[in-house]
């Protein structure tokens, strides 16, 4: 059984270079770009609240807000 990775980025210029291209083909790596200008097809930044909202699993922290000032 052949395994493939795909992996979904952003149209970015740096993704798009013959090193990064011949490396993942090595890795049996698929590199999917998405369109530019179509934020509402990320989901992350479509709906960056719930991301604020949560803090991650095992963390000592009681919620977003304090993890956030512990770092600064």
């Amino acid at each position: 059984m052949e395994l493939i990775i795909y992996v979904i980025m952003d149209n970015y210029s740096a993704h798009k270079g013959t090193e990064i291209r011949s490396r993942a083909q090595k890795n049996r790596v698929e590199l999917r770009l998405i369109l530019t200008n179509v934020s509402w097809a990320r989901a992350i930044e479509a709906r960056p609240g719930p991301r604020r909202r949560f803090t991650p699993v095992n963390s000592s922290h009681p919620n977003h807000t304090v993890q956030t000032r512990e770092r600064l």
